[in-house]
């Protein structure tokens, strides 16, 4: 007889938990190792949505509907992701 797992995953983000500041936070990580300027909360904050490579693109082009390169999208995605692993929750 095998075991079987079950997950959940629930988005509380903007429901119970406000965690824009540490999406900032790695947002900001990744633009800086990406060697592009920083951005603000309240544009992270009217970004998010659609998940974690859409934020990726939209900061990368600082434009809603940007699709940043591909290959600096991926980059991108790899050090944002590492970032918030890292660090993020500190605010949330």
């Amino acid at each position: 007889m095998t075991k079987q797992t079950v997950a959940l995953l629930f988005d509380l983000d903007g429901t119970l938990i406000h965690s824009s500041e540490d999406l900032a936070d790695a947002a900001n990580h990744m633009l800086a190792e990406l060697g592009l300027p920083p951005v603000d909360l309240d544009s992270v904050e009217s970004w998010i949505g659609h998940g974690v490579t859409r934020l990726v693109h939209r900061c990368i082009t600082r434009d809603l509907e940007g699709a940043a390169d591909p290959e600096l999208a991926d980059r991108g995605l790899e050090i944002f992701r590492r970032a918030y692993i890292e660090t993020g929750f500190a605010k949330t």
